[in-house]
């Protein structure tokens, strides 16, 4: 019991020996930056003498670099030293991009171009050792000495937990050097850009001293580029300040405001705002500013093709009145050189004899078209099956029956259609009639280049590609020869 209690005042005495800053270095990170990194921070700022009225940023470092892409948790720290300091009397923080409000002016036509300069950088930096340990290190830097400030330094070494570490290991994009190539602005950040290069192009100007600059208007009007209207942006920008002059004449305006945007890799762009003299002997100089941006390439998911051309497949003319599909009653028909002394016959087959039946209100030759299903468009001949396109005269106020080839209908259960498409979903007869010799002809032989089908046989027709082309030839020669060509459509109803 006295060996147990000896050793119990041992153990006292030499925790009450212990460094008072002993405790500190076990801190967890949050503790230590609460704690300790914060108030530290915050006391050199506003008791050293080199920080008093000068700029400051707050960066992440790599090997004493400030770096425009850093992990979570490096930014996450920063952001908590800027805010802690943000409030502090004397203390100027230099704005930056990531703040939406940063350029707001001080006042009507004024522009501040110092609230960007930066004299000293409070850099984090950060290092994870094989053995699971972090080093975080806190340090001022002198940006025109190029120095680390003295007594400006702050470390914590120690174990981090899995929050943290998966903090650690999330790249993040550093958003107060927004703008720059590793941090480029986003498609939907076209307004901030345009005060970015508005206030980077309003110091240029303002630094100049040769004349002033007066442009027309205020940008309306130029072309569109990748970025959409910039210049208009970025002009009505720039006319809240006192460095550029807008006239509403062109006779005293003496430069010009033009942007570009140019790609770099990919999706990147470098977007320039220029504002050059006209007169290429003035002693004006161009003057520009540039920023990031990434726009990514825009794609449309394909859309199902219906082929709907148009004033073609709306016919303009009126003079075929109907177009159906009609049964004969006597088969013998079918196999006479004319049904009813008017149209052409095919040898007779144990199937239905059927035929199409046009009427038009005045005289026309007319000619006939099958779109067989899955086969393409082909024109109908008769059973002599001529190599020249079959034509047929259909006069004023009669009917005009064309013998279908046997067993060509899948059934006899058709109705009528106003489109004529490219691909249709059923097999479609089309009659096509011109009232004038010189359309007839013409229409005679643009038909004459489709295959013909004269038997029940199926025939391969004009599909894809090369029927598009044709359909868009036939387009012309219609629009050429309109109200002298007319047509009709029927659709079949399949059954198998």
């Amino acid at each position: 019991m006295k060996s147990l209690q000896l050793s119990l005042v041992v153990l006292a005495l030499l925790m009450a020996g212990l460094p008072v800053g002993a405790a500190s270095r076990h801190a967890d990170l949050d503790t230590w930056l609460a704690n300790d990194l914060m108030p530290f921070v915050r006391e050199q700022l506003t008791a050293h003498p080199r920080f008093k009225g000068e700029r400051l940023r707050f960066v992440v470092l790599k090997n004493g670099n400030p770096q425009a892409t850093s992990n979570s948790l490096a930014l996450r720290i920063r952001d908590r030293l800027r805010e802690s300091a943000a409030d502090l009397p004397g203390v100027r923080i230099a704005w930056q991009p990531d703040n939406p409000h940063y350029l707001r002016n001080t006042g009507p036509g004024s522009i501040d171009c110092t609230k960007g300069e930066v004299h000293y950088l409070i850099g984090v930096e950060m290092n994870l050792d094989d053995s699971g340990l972090l080093a975080v290190e806190i340090r001022a830097l002198d940006v025109e000495d190029r120095t680390v400030v003295a007594g400006f330094s702050k470390s914590w070494t120690g174990p981090i937990s899995s929050r943290q570490y998966r903090e650690f290991r999330r790249i993040e994009t550093d958003l107060t050097f927004r703008g720059e190539r590793e941090a480029p602005y986003e498609a939907s950040q076209t307004d901030l850009l345009a005060a970015h290069l508005a206030h980077d192009l309003g110091c240029n100007l303002l630094r100049q001293t040769e004349a002033e600059y007066v442009i027309t208007g205020s940008g309306r009007g130029a072309e569109p580029d990748a970025v959409g209207n910039m210049v208009e942006l970025v002009s009505n920008n720039l006319a809240q300040y006192s460095t550029l002059q807008f006239s509403s004449t062109d006779e005293r305006a003496n430069s010009v405001i033009e942007g570009k945007a140019h790609r770099i890799d990919a999706d990147l762009y470098q977007y320039w705002i220029t504002v050059q003299p006209k007169d290429p002997d003035s002693d004006l100089q161009a003057l520009s500013a540039s920023a990031y941006i990434r726009l990514p390439e825009q794609f449309t998911l394909a859309a199902v093709s219906t082929f709907q051309p148009g004033p073609v497949w709306k016919s303009n003319a009126s003079f075929l009145a109907s177009l159906r599909i009609v049964e004969l009653q006597d088969l013998s028909a079918c196999t006479a050189q004319r049904i009813n002394s008017r149209s052409p016959g095919y040898p007779r087959s144990a199937g239905d004899c059927f035929a199409l039946a046009v009427r038009s209100t005045d005289d026309a030759v007319v000619f006939f078209l099958n779109h067989q299903l899955n086969n393409g468009l082909v024109r109908l001949a008769d059973a002599s099956c001529l190599q020249r396109a079959s034509a047929r005269i259909v006069r004023s106020d009669r009917q005009l029956q064309f013998a279908l080839p046997p067993d060509s209908l899948p059934s006899a259960a058709w109705s009528a259609a106003k489109t004529w498409q490219l691909q249709p979903d059923l097999d479609t007869y089309y009659a096509i009639a011109a009232t004038d010799t010189k359309a007839a002809r013409a229409l005679s032989q643009h038909i004459g280049q489709l295959p013909k089908r004269c038997s029940a046989s199926v025939r391969p027709g004009l599909e894809g590609f090369v029927l598009r082309r044709w359909m868009e030839e036939l387009e012309a020669i219609i629009k050429h020869w309109e109200p002298a060509i007319d047509w009709q459509t029927i659709r079949v109803k399949n059954i198998y």
